[in-house]
């Protein structure tokens, strides 16, 4: 009221004689109901004063705004039974948030619940095991990366767990190195059972790996290394298995580690070879590579392979902890050894020497031929000799009494082979020789009248004198002067 008069009178508060309901006792996350996207809470029943409980109210805060202040997120006026809900459109991934509730009567809302701070996530999931990134004969470093879901939240520590080399329980491994560093993805282990590491080479450690959020935590399956350096690196490349090689196939041999040491401290469990491959330009494992171990040391490639080509090929060990360091890389040719060369050919001869005349193999197989091998044998001998004054590159060669000990009038064989890196060639067909001179010249050949008519012409000839090599028979050549064409009208090298 005022000088002038009385207002209209006020709406009706309608209350009931009674106290407000008490604060819920609890509210707390539902775990199992809850994501990366929502929270599930759940609250304590409050009990009815004098008015019952109509139902109860749930408050929220955006602790990220940096004000006190809360929204209802949740009325739940005349649902009394409703003790539980989940909130998803007033948060968001990552975000943490306050919460509390209040029970309602018919007079309103009485205190709320102790508040309660909640980030929206889970716990990290699907986390690998560490890896071992380099080991030697008394250090392992072991790397890992973040698990596969961080459940809405950074990761904010890694752990790792080892055990005794023996088999027993985990312990923590450097917790004040390792742990409460999320973006550390590397430790290298340098102690073990013994105070001296050294003492513990070839031991089989088991680790796990744990990574924790502000919700919880996930650990990885365990996984064992033994303490142990990879396998050295060969000493020597791959080699040619000449018995393997061909013009389409390539056999390659490696030699296996068989020096203490060499294992890197545990044994080795696979070869692995490989090849060039051209067309990729990548190397390509062929033998013993992961998923495919052996300890063979030979290997004969056929696939890809052409004649007279060059290829690379490498090699490397394997032990449980993994590979060493590849070969020196060999340059491998699919060849073989060359076609047996031509029968060699009578190129003249003296009372003191023979002349010989040779022709190159018609193949090579792949390979240049490196040298010639020439080898006599006196006729009715069974063994043979090499010619030591041929120096194994011209196409004839002269031997001589005095520089090869030939004797006059004396047969000789005589057979060739050519050789390349891949071997030696079979023997040629032989040739069979007589340290002598050719027959002498003939007189001039007479014609027989008596003998001759108008469609014949006889001859005859006189047999030379005395000759240091028997004559075995005679070869009648004729010129027709008309033509000036010569032709071999008679031939008998045996009469």
């Amino acid at each position: 009221m005022n000088e002038f008069g009385s207002s209209e009178a006020s709406e009706e508060l309608v209350v009931g004689v009674a106290s407000f309901p008490a604060a819920p006792a609890t509210l707390a996350k539902v775990a199992d109901a809850s994501g990366t996207t929502y929270i599930t809470l759940e609250w304590a029943q409050s009990s009815d004063t004098e008015l019952p409980v109509l139902g109860y109210q749930l408050l929220l805060q955006d602790n990220s705004l940096g004000v006190d202040e809360f929204i209802t997120t949740y009325d739940g006026t005349n649902y009394p039974n409703v003790r539980k809900f989940t909130v998803a459109t007033d948060v968001q991934t990552g975000k943490t948030y306050t919460f509390k509730v209040q029970a309602v009567n018919f007079n309103g809302a009485g205190a709320a619940s102790d508040p309660m701070e909640y980030t929206i996530c889970t716990a990290p999931a699907v986390l690998d095991p560490p890896r071992l990134a380099a080991v030697t004969r008394t250090t392992m470093t072991l790397s890992w990366t973040p698990p596969l879901s961080g459940g809405g939240c950074r990761v904010l520590s890694y752990s790792l767990f080892m055990d005794d080399g023996a088999g027993g329980v985990f312990s923590p491994l450097d917790p004040d190195v390792v742990n409460d560093k999320p973006t550390l993805r590397e430790h290298v282990v340098t102690s073990f059972t013994s105070d001296d590491a050294a003492d513990d080479t070839s031991k089989t450690y088991r680790f796990t790996l744990q990574a924790s959020n502000v919700i919880g935590s996930v650990e990885s399956r365990e996984v064992a290394f033994v303490l142990a350096a990879v396998p050295d690196q060969p000493t020597s490349s791959p080699t040619l298995d000449l018995a393997a090689t061909s013009t389409s196939r390539v056999g390659v041999n490696y030699a296996s580690f068989t020096t203490a040491g060499t294992d890197g401290g545990s044994p080795v469990l696979s070869y692995e070879l490989q090849m060039y491959d051209y067309p990729s330009s990548a190397w390509a494992t062929v033998r013993g590579g992961k998923g495919a171990f052996t300890l063979a040391t030979s290997h004969t490639q056929e696939e890809g392979i052409e004649r007279g080509k060059a290829y690379m090929f490498r090699y490397r060990a394997w032990n449980i902890n993994g590979a060493g360091e590849f070969s020196d890389v060999s340059h491998l040719v699919a060849a073989s050894r060359p076609v047996r060369p031509p029968r060699p050919a009578y190129g003249g001869s003296t009372a003191a020497s023979l002349t010989l005349l040779f022709r190159p193999s018609s193949d090579d197989r792949g390979q240049m031929i490196t040298r010639m091998e020439l080898e006599l044998s006196p006729l009715l001998a069974t063994s043979w000799a090499p010619v030591a004054t041929y120096d194994g590159i011209s196409m004839s060669h002269v031997l001589t009494i005095e520089d090869d000990g030939l004797t006059a009038l004396a047969k000789y064989r005589f057979r060739l082979r050519a050789v390349n890196a891949y071997g030696a060639s079979d023997y040629s067909p032989e040739l069979v020789l007589t340290v002598a001179p050719l027959p002498g010249a003939f007189d001039a050949v007479t014609k027989v009248q008596l003998h001759s008519s108008s469609t014949s012409i006889t001859v005859r000839w006189a047999v030379p004198g005395a000759e240091a090599e028997p004559i075995l028979g005679f070869r009648l050549q004729m010129v027709d002067e008309q033509t000036k064409v010569q032709s071999i009208v008679y031939d008998s090298p045996a009469n």
